[in-house]
């Protein structure tokens, strides 16, 4: 959701597998922050061109029929690619970039990103609607630094081969049968970035939402609303100072508990350890939420680990039972950078949201107005509802930057957990410059 620098190492540990798949494949890739489909800048001139390529390269059809009206028009488009021979049919979504078109979504959903990161390494399960007829799947990760892996594998759901924490930005999974002809592709946006645990089910595009800081729910938000809720976090920190200047452990928690964390007094390492590098440590059963992002954002700490059977010698048992995240800082920030931030450690990124109606019913226009009318209530500040010049059948939270606090409790509310990229063709005479995130609401099932 939050793009980051990559970890030190992208590559499983050697002999790495998992269940029922081949070993990961890792390759560069320059062009991984928008499409799932191409992960390179490959210049497609039209919806055409782009759905020609896709069916030869990755559904291995002969022909097919492109089902739905399309034009020449710089703008998001929807339609299906049929197979009559195989009774297949993948509904697609199209959108331009200055680097030509591109899939943002393919299938109908039924994709997720199960998180629970533990002691040994394991990394996120990704749990996808299994295709009548598949033999086996093709899966293609593209990560949020820009690498990219590739495997196969026999079943469903199946273990991302990577290491824990990294970022994922889009993932594309086609079901092939016997002859390997694609019977079923899916594909969405995640945009998760790398070192940020995530909430315990992440789909694309619709995802389960994250909390925030308590801090964040008390900058314009009213006190005792949905919204306010929905900024909430869980989890208590602890700070431990095992670095050569004093002081550290101390100045980092006052300036945590005035941000909204709930901090617990700051320690000194055990038996005076000391660290030339900084990690931070969370408990297996720590909720999922925004507190281990943010904290990452601030303090850039790179070494992450689930506390489980490895040794930890600056810790005590006192310690690692008392917290749910414990920071240990080393030299390397003894520099105390926070302390070179003003007002709180957490933007809240509290503001404004404008609704695209883009439905094309009545039925579609009171869905709409039900929710702007729900959003209002539960504190959000809905600037109001515009027209979009492209119907969907979706609905998708778009930031107009960052994602921040704010969105993502708007997403949580709007029952949305993932983001798209905004596209400024959606709404004609450009978007108003108070706006901060759009809801583009399509039409219901």
């Amino acid at each position: 959701w939050t793009g980051r620098d990559a970890p030190v190492s992208l590559a499983p540990p050697p002999g790495t597998e998992t269940a029922g798949s081949t070993p990961t494949t890792l390759v560069a890739s320059a062009f991984a922050d928008e499409f799932v489909w191409p992960d390179l800048e490959r210049g497609f001139t039209s919806v055409n061109e782009l759905a020609g390529a896709f069916v030869d390269e990755q559904l291995g059809w002969t022909a097919f029929d492109l089902v739905g009206d399309i034009d020449d028009q710089q703008q998001p488009q929807s339609f299906t690619l049929h197979n009559g021979d195989l009774g297949v049919d993948v509904p697609v979504m199209a959108a331009p970039s200055p680097n030509g078109w591109g899939f943002v979504q393919v299938g109908a959903g039924g994709m997720s990103l199960e998180l629970d990161w533990t002691a040994d390494g394991s990394g996120p399960v990704l749990a996808f609607d299994p295709f009548a007829d598949a033999r086996t799947y093709s899966i293609t990760a593209q990560l949020a630094h820009g690498g990219l892996i590739t495997f196969e594998s026999a079943t469903a759901p199946v273990e991302l081969p990577v290491e824990p924490n990294t970022g994922i930005a889009t993932v594309l999974v086609l079901g092939k049968n016997a002859d390997g002809l694609a019977v079923g592709a899916s594909g969405g946006q995640f945009f998760v970035g790398d070192e940020e645990p995530l909430p315990p089910s992440s789909t694309a595009p619709a995802t389960s939402a994250v909390d925030e800081p308590s801090a964040s729910a008390e900058v314009g938000t009213p006190a005792d609303s949905a919204l306010a809720d929905a900024m909430q976090v869980e989890g208590r920190v602890l700070v431990v100072n095992a670095a050569e200047v004093g002081g550290l452990a101390g100045s980092l928690s006052d300036a945590l508990a005035e941000s909204g964390y709930d901090v617990i007094d700051a320690e000194n390492a055990a038996d005076g350890t000391r660290l030339t590098e900084s990690i931070i440590y969370t408990q297996p059963d720590m909720p999922n939420s925004m507190l281990p992002t943010s904290i990452a954002n601030v303090l850039d700490i790179g070494r992450w680990e689930t506390i489980g059977a490895q040794a930890t010698p600056a810790l005590t048992v006192e310690m690692i039972e008392a917290a749910d995240l414990i920071i240990v800082l080393g030299d390397d920030l003894a520099g105390a950078p926070w302390q070179d931030r003003s007002g709180l450690l957490i933007d809240p990124g509290v503001g404004r949201l404008l609704i695209l109606d883009a439905t094309s019913t009545e039925r579609g226009q009171a869905v709409v107005d039900d929710l702007a009318r729900r959003l209002r209530a539960d504190g959000v500040d809905v600037s109001g509802i515009s027209e979009s010049t492209t119907t969907f059948g979706d609905t998708m939270l778009m930031p107009v930057s960052e994602p921040s606090a704010w969105t993502y409790a708007v997403a949580e509310l709007a029952g949305i957990g993932g983001f798209d990229t905004w596209t400024p063709s959606l709404i004609d005479g450009g978007l108003p410059g108070d706006v901060d995130a759009v809801l583009v609401v399509g039409e219901p099932d």
